[in-house]
Order: structure tokens, then sequence, then C-alpha cells
């Protein structure tokens, strides 16, 4: 209703300014009496700042028109030979009204305003010679056999907009081009002659407008024309910049195609611009694909853009997933490059999976079908050749991708089947094979019955107070006594496991909680709560509980750490023998405990166990009582569990006709001694899976890259250095050590780096580069002196940053003093090496490496990347592609579900919404990139069958339409939605 009284009041000022609108004069031009209409008078939807220009559009024009006239009288002046004072009058106020239109035009644009035809005149009155001229934009010159044509632009665009126009003989040259002989053209590149300055006085006088010579008063009319023409693109540009942001927040909202009809309607009463077409919902998917396609355009563009430290273009990956996120099944696939040393996912498309056939068969899903669908959208969207695709250096993916009919598939297609790549990947994901030592460990495993028990005993805490009375019982008890209450969620035997142990996590937070509501609210007041009673406060729950919180985080710490987009492939190979050798050790402590060797379990392995263990282990004084300690200050009791149950026929009683049936149940109650033991068992198998999976899984490839470029080992490498009496200093025999390890498997890859087509071709190019199988030693060893020198001495001035200190901060001693020892030390965490850092300032830091900061500075920083040298470049590029995971995938698709809507929403516009959400930001943070956008929308792209898209703003100067919309179609539409409560608006907007 806003939108509606807004308008009424923009056109009861557009009727105020009829009369002057109406009254509007022609230009003529003295020379060929042609009527040039000069106004560009919009009728529908007025903004400020058009309607400022217009006014003073309306203004100069009236100015222009008065002087004209009056010097109709002073034509005897001019043909006498002088000058007219009124004629130079009319020469300033020419000058002065291109000035004014230049500053509109600059309002328009929102630019600065200069007047730049002003330093136009101002350059070629500087001019000396013809040579000096041509590099004028205003002029537009043509070599022809016997000379050269020389043509006025801004009249030439003139004359082609009004080709039926009556133009005298003197502005025709200027428009359709004077034509100079070889003489004459000689003279002026020589210039200071008098032909040089005839030419260059005519010039100037047909540049500066002049009234009465050089056909200045027709430059005058063509001027404005142009000034006219380049206001109404400015202002359409402008419109379709805001309805592109319009879309594409729509889209970053995840919000329905409709909602982009509101959008615009709120943009209105806003008052931006937004003209007075493309406002439909239909257009919202074209904006879309506007953006989407660009986005291709874009990564397209990047992945053959050299980079600047290997002078090759990016080597990348690929992950790749199946799903089924609304209706169909598709497989997204996604492209992992670097940009500026980080990875980044690019998701390139999500094309349906299955197809039916004419026949009515089923066509796709097979290992074959999948990976001629990854070659083929890479080729197709992308536009990658043969030779592109050979810098492709992994493919990650889960299971269902580890199939021979995929694989080999894929290696046909990519060229190396017959030629295999012995450092090309095709890992297994690590968070995907390790859920699956998860799942075994919980159905198949010794420890599945513990598991389950403890699942079951879990998810009665869900049950309880998931929601309804439960749930007030629960969380406004917590509140009266200020206990924290997290809200309850259950064991999902479909998600990662690393994400089902927040249920046990949240429990352990929650239990004082917990258990208050339940012994207020349930266990006191009903009778059937004799079994849950025991299944929630039982000593042994809570022993299960925190023992296996302890025992898992290791294990779920590195299913989460797997997940990084940044991982190198090798980190694994690091990572796995720490974990599998905490929980050799756990083992071995909880057998120390049974067998009275040990006290108590540690700090260090088992933080919540040891916690709490005085309170929760059997005591003496409580074997005669149901009660078993405490635990967060509740009191436990005997851990007795249902085991079974049976069912006893009574003898029939005197009139029964049939015995009773009675239901007896048996229990068991459970000692700490055998919780701790199935704590034990637990440990064993998960150990055991971890290690059986790994040897499956992980090759000898990876390994070896581990050896040879794993970062945090070659910075332990550097502890064999110290800093003494102004030197660095090392002993003999660890040097030795230092500079010969990883040098035989750097040989082995770098062999295999310098038979890569590119890089041989790369080789020819240039002969000082060291890419020869018999310089690895060579390439290797500026790796470790370049880790060295920015460690020890400052190269590249990133030190503080290689390192982060407990508190994830950078190490800035590094820049107030110099580092004279490190030593590797145990430290918190369980994936990372920690390293003890011994300052000249007499300060000792605790600080673990900064692998992706490192990374990083091995692309972006110059002096690093001088010092490591072009091959060691390229060697590490061609290793890091392999980073990444397959979980980023999942990620992509948690945006596809969130873009789901319901109705016909086809597979495609859903992976288009999804990729446009997904790569870009916010609009305001992207201005230049929405204008590109914007015209390619406009423009269109017949490759993707997006069509072209007409001019948003109405321009209708002798104003037909101007009754018929306020705006727009749609927009008034929203304004005139009938309110369903209209007894709450104000009496204007009824």
């Amino acid at each position: 209703m806003i939108v509606h009284q807004d308008h009424i009041n923009a056109r009861k000022l557009q009727s105020e300014k009829k009369n002057d609108t109406d009254t509007r004069k022609a230009l003529t031009d003295t020379d060929s009496n042609v009527t040039i209409s000069l106004v560009d008078n919009p009728v529908i939807q007025t903004p400020p700042i058009e309607q400022s220009q217009t006014h003073a559009s309306s203004m100069t024009k009236t100015i222009q028109t008065t002087v004209n006239d009056f010097l109709q009288t002073s034509e005897s002046a001019e043909h006498s030979g002088l000058e007219s004072p009124l004629t130079k009058i009319q020469d300033d106020v020419n000058k002065i009204l291109v000035k004014l239109d230049e500053l509109s035009l600059g309002k328009a644009k929102n630019d600065t305003g200069s007047t730049k035809e002003t330093a136009s005149i101002d350059d070629i009155k500087a001019a000396n010679n013809m040579m000096e001229l041509i590099s004028s934009d205003k002029l537009e010159i043509e070599l022809l056999d016997d000379g050269c044509k020389i043509t006025c632009r801004a009249c030439m665009e003139f004359v082609k907009a009004n080709p039926y126009m009556k133009i005298s003989v003197a502005n025709r040259s200027w428009g359709h081009g004077h034509v100079y002989k070889k003489d004459k053209m000689e003279l002026f590149q020589k210039g200071s002659n008098q032909e040089w300055y005839s030419f260059k006085s005519t010039l100037c006088e047909h540049m500066c407008c002049s009234s009465t010579r050089g056909g200045g008063q027709f430059h005058m009319s063509a001027l404005q024309y142009k000034f006219k023409v380049e206001r109404r693109n400015a202002r359409n540009k402008a419109v379709m910049i805001n309805l592109v942001n319009a879309g594409i927040e729509v889209c970053k909202m995840k919000a329905a195609a409709s909602h982009f009809e509101s959008i615009i309607a709120l943009l209105c009463i806003c008052q931006a611009e937004v003209g007075n077409y493309g406002h439909g919902r239909n257009q919202f998917s074209d904006i879309v694909k506007a953006a989407y396609i660009y986005i291709l355009d874009q990564t397209s563009s990047y992945l053959r853009e050299p980079l600047r430290s290997t002078g090759l273009p990016p080597h990348f990956s690929v992950a790749i997933d199946k799903s089924i996120p609304h209706r169909d099944t598709n497989q997204a696939i996604m492209v992992i490059m670097p940009y500026d040393g980080f990875r980044i996912s690019m998701p390139v498309d999500a094309p349906l999976v299955y197809e039916s056939s004419e026949d009515g068969s089923i066509t796709g899903g097979t290992g074959q079908d999948l990976a001629e669908q990854v070659v083929d959208i890479l080729t197709k969207k992308l536009h990658l050749t043969a030779k592109d695709l050979s810098r492709l250096r992994a493919v990650h993916a889960d299971g269902q991708y580890q199939a021979n009919t995929f694989q080999d598939k894929l290696l046909e297609l990519l060229g190396a089947y017959h030629q295999p790549d012995p450092y090309f990947l095709l890992p297994w994901d690590v968070s995907h094979w390790m859920d699956i030592v998860m799942v075994h460990l919980r159905e198949e495993s010794d420890s599945s019955e513990f598991l389950k028990r403890l699942i079951k005993r879990s998810n009665k805490m869900h049950t309880m107070f998931q929601r309804g009375r439960g749930h007030v019982e629960y969380i406004g008890l917590a509140n009266r006594l200020g206990l924290k209450a997290l809200e309850t969620v259950t064991f999902s035997t479909t998600r990662f496991t690393s994400s089902s142990y927040e249920q046990w996590e949240k429990i352990y937070t929650s239990y004082k909680a917990l258990m208050t509501a339940f012994m207020e609210g349930r266990e006191a007041v009903e009778d059937d709560c004799e079994e849950a009673k025991y299944q929630v406060r039982g000593q042994d729950y809570v022993i299960d509980l925190c023992g296996t919180l302890d025992i898992m985080k290791p294990a779920i710490v590195l299913m989460v750490r797997s997940q990084s987009l940044n991982l190198p492939p090798w980190k694994i190979v690091k990572w796995l023998p720490r974990v599998t050798g905490i929980l050799e050790k756990m083992k071995e402590e909880i057998i120390g405990i049974e067998e009275g060797r040990v006290e108590r379990p540690s700090q260090d392995l088992f933080p919540k166990l040891h916690l709490h263990w005085d309170t929760i282990k059997d005591r003496e004084e409580d074997e005669d009582t149901e009660e078993r300690g405490t635990f967060q200050d509740i009191p436990l009791l005997v851990g007795w569990l249902i085991v079974g149950q049976e069912t006893i026929s009574e003898q029939p009683r005197q009139g029964d006709k049939r015995g009773r049936k009675q239901t007896v149940y048996n229990w068991n109650a459970r000692t700490s001694d055998e919780c701790l033991s199935d704590l034990a068992v637990l440990c064993r198998n998960l150990k055991n899976g971890l290690e059986t999976r790994f040897n499956d899984v992980v090759g000898q490839n990876v390994r070896n890259m581990g050896k040879m470029f794993d970062l945090e080992s070659l910075v332990c490498g550097l502890c064999s250095f110290a800093y003494e009496n102004g030197s660095l200093k090392i002993q003999l025999e660890e040097r030795e050590m230092w500079e010969l390890s990883g040098n035989f498997e750097f040989s082995v890859f770098f062999k295999h780096v310098c038979q890569l087509p590119y890089v041989r071709e790369l080789v020819t190019q240039s002969a000082t580069l060291n890419l020869l199988p018999h310089c690895s030693n060579l390439v290797y060893r500026n790796l470790k002196n370049t880790l060295r020198a920015m460690v020890w001495q400052g190269l590249g001035h990133c030190a503080d940053q290689m390192f982060l200190d407990e508190n994830n901060d950078a190490v800035v001693e590094f820049s107030n003093s110099q580092l004279l020892k490190m030593e590797c030390v145990d430290g918190p965490g369980v994936m990372d090496q920690w390293f003890l850092l011994h300052f000249s300032s007499c300060s000792t830091i605790t600080a673990r490496v900064n692998e992706e900061f490192i990374t990083s500075a091995f692309y972006t920083n110059e002096e690093v990347v001088e010092s490591l040298g072009q091959e060691m470049c390229i060697c590490l590029d061609v290793c890091l592609a392999g980073s990444s995971c397959e979980a980023i995938v999942e990620g992509f698709y948690s945006v596809i579900g969130a873009h789901k809507k319901s109705g016909g929403q086809s597979n495609q516009s859903l992976a288009q919404r999804a990729i446009v959400d997904w790569t870009l930001p916010h609009p305001a943070a992207c201005p230049a990139t929405i204008e590109e956008i914007a015209k390619m929308y406009k423009d269109g792209n017949e490759e993707h069958q997006l069509p072209r898209h007409r001019d948003p703003v109405f321009t209708d100067e002798r104003q037909r339409s101007i009754h018929k919309y306020f705006v727009s179609k749609v927009v008034d539409r929203v304004s005139s939605h009938v309110p369903r409560c209209p007894h709450v608006l104000h009496e204007q907007d009824k």
C-alpha cells in the first residue's frame, strides 16, 4: 500500500511538470534546419536522481533555444566576416552545456563527473602533428589507397542513429568523414606548417561546438545525443545490476523464486532503481543461470592460468559422491584447486545418475557410467582438454567408488590405464573407511554387545526428555537450579560415528540435570521406572559412559580432522600410529587397574574417568547397600540389568477356564571390574580394526609421500640444529641424517614428475631448469634449506606464523628475539607433534607447526618461492594436489538440501542454485562480479541456452503508456495484495 501512495505522489509531481515538458522545443541547426529531439524523459518511475537530471536538462535546452532564436537577428554580422558578441556568447553557452551534460552523465554513472570532452579538446590543441592526434578516442582515422579519411566519432554515431535526417554538406563531412590526399597527410604528419594549423583549427572549432564554423553546432547536437544515450545506458545498467543483486540475494537466502518479486517490491519502496521490466519470478532462474555460467567461465579460466610459483596451470583433484537430495539420484562433482596456497572447493554440476531410455529401460548408475559422467562434466562444463585433464592428480570418493569398474574406466578415459601413474590417487576417503571400522565395532566385534547396551541406555535419556512434558520438566528444573542442560539427541546409526558421539558428550555434560529431573519427576511418582532407574543411574552405566568417551576420543578426533579440505593425503600415515599407540597404552592401563598394579586411570589417557574415579569405584562400605557412590553429586545404584525373561503358566483358579501367565525377569548386576574388562576389550578391538583397515587401504605411494613432504617431520629434523655464537650449528652425524632422509623416495617421485608431458615441454623451453631425474637431490635440498632458513634465519619474515602456541596464537617471539634451540615434546592434543622453542630472551614456548600457513607460503611468499626454486614448487603442487577429502561433497549436499522446495523443482535448477549459493559471497562483497553477471544476463549465452534480456527500463518519450502501471505489473500486483487483517493497517493504507 505504501508503494501505491508513493507513486501517486510521483505522478502528481510529473503532472506539475507536464506543462514544461509539452512546451519543449527542438534544437534547430543553423546550417540544415534539422529538428533534433534532445529530451530523454522517462515516464514511468522517475527516481530523485533522474528527476534532477531531467530538470537540469530542460533548463539547459530552454537556454539554448532562447539563444538560438535571438541569434537569428545577427546573421548579417556572421556573413560580414566579423564575429558577433552574441556568437561568442553562444559558443561559451555550448561549452557550459557540454560540461553540464558530462556532469549529469557522471552522476548517473556514480562517477566523479570529470569533463572528458574538455580534456580531449586540450589534448587536440596541444598536438604538434597528426601522430600525436591519432591517440585521441574522439576521432576515427581510416587509411585509404590514395589518402586518409578522418571522422568525428560522435557525429558519425549521430548520423547513423538518424539516417533519414537532412544534413548540410558542411555537417555531413564530419559525420561521414573528411578525405585527405597523401600529400596533405604527409604535411599533417610533419606538423608545424600552415596546412596542419588550418586542419587543427577547423577540428578545434568543431570539437569546441562553435556555433558558426566547423559544423560545431552539429557536433553540439551529436554530443547531446551521445550523452542522452549514455545516460539511458547507465540507468539500464544500474537497474540491471539491482535486479541481479536481488536475484543473488534470494538465492543466498535459500528462498523460493516467488520471493524475488517481493524483494523487487521492497527495493522499490526503498527508492532503489528497479526499472519496469524483468520483475517476474520466471526471471529469477535466468539470473541464477547467468551467475552459474559466469562461475564456470571463471573456474575454467583459472584452471588454465599459470601459477606464479610454478609457471604451470594448477594441478587439481576432484571430489565426487552420489546421493538423493530431492526426488532423483544425482552425482555431485567438485573440483579442488589451490588458491593462494589454500585448497578451495568448486562444485561444477550434479547431473542425474539414472535416465529412462525410449524402450522404458533404466540406464546409468554403473561404475563405467559414473566415471564417464565425471570426465564428461569436466570436459563440457569447464572445457578442459586432454592436456588439462593430465593435471588431475586425485579423485576423492567413498567406498562405492572403490570398485574396479569405476577406477579402470576412469583411468582409461584419462589415458592412464595402459601407462599407470603411481602417484595418481584414488583414495578411499579416510573418514569413510574409519566409520566402517566403527560400524564393524558396533555390529560385529566382541564389543558389539557392550556398545549396543550403552547406546540403548543412552537413548533412554532422549526418549524421556526430548519433547513434550518431559522436556519441560528437564529444562524447567535445570533453569530453576542453575544446572547446565543441553538438548538431548539420539544415537544415529546412519550418520558418521563422529557425529553420533555427540550424544554421549551431551549426556556427560547434562547428567546432573537429567538425573535430577528423572528422580523428581518420574522415579518418585511412577511405578514403571524400576528398570529405567538402573539403566540410567547404574554405576556400570557411568563407568561405561566415561570410559567409552575417553577411549573413542582419539579416533573421533582423527575422523574429524581427516575431513579437512587442506589435509594432505599422507597425514593419515603420521596420525594413525599415534592413535593406535594411545589405544594400546589405554588397554595396558585398564588391565593394570584390574590386576591392582595401577591405582586409578591416568589423567592423560582417561581425563573423564580419572576425574570421577574416586567417587564411582566400588567401596567396601557400599557392599551391603544398593547405592554405589556418586557421579556429579547424583547417587548411583548397583548395576542391575535385565538379561532375560521367562513366561510361567500358573494353575487355573476356580472359575477360570484358562490359566494365568506371569512374566519373570532375570536380573544381573555388573561390577566395576566387569566394566573395566569391557573397556579393555573395546580398546583392543578398536586398535585392531583401525590397523587392519589402514593396511588394506593406504598404499605405499602415500606412505612414501609422507616420508618426503610431511612438514611436521621435516621440522622435527630441525631440532638437530642450534644457534650458538651467532651461527647455526649441528653435529656431523645428525647433519648426514638430515640431508639423506627422504632422498631415495624423492628421487623416485621426481623421476616421475620429470616424465610428465607438460613438464618435459617446459624443460625444452628453458635450458636452466633442473627438471631432470639426476637433479633430484639438488631439488630436494632446496626444500630442506628453505624450511631451515624460514625457522632459523627469518626467510620470508613468516617464522612467527609458522608455529601456533597452545592458544592457537602465532608465536610473535620470533619477531622479538632469536630462536636458540627447539626440541620435540609431548603436548596437548592427540594428533600434533609439539615443540619446545627456546629464545634468546630466555622465554620458552610450547608450540605446534602451522602446516596450512607454510603450504600457503610455498605459493605466495616471493622470498620462499625463490628459495624453493621452480622445480620444487612444481613438485609440491603435484603432490599437494591430492589434498582434500570426500566429506566436502557432503557439505555441498547439505546446501542442496537447504534449497530443496516442494513442487516441480528440477534437478538442474536445484544444482545451479546450490552452486551459486556455495561459490558467491553476499552481493555487497562483490559488486564488480555482480556487474559482470548482469552483463551475462543481458547479453545471454547461446552455448548454455541462456536467452538475451531486454533493457529493464521502459523509455516512452511521448508518454503513450504513462497511465498503464505505477512501476511494473509485478510491483503493482504485490503492492495491491489484499491483506488478511485490514484492521491493523493505517487508514491511508486501507
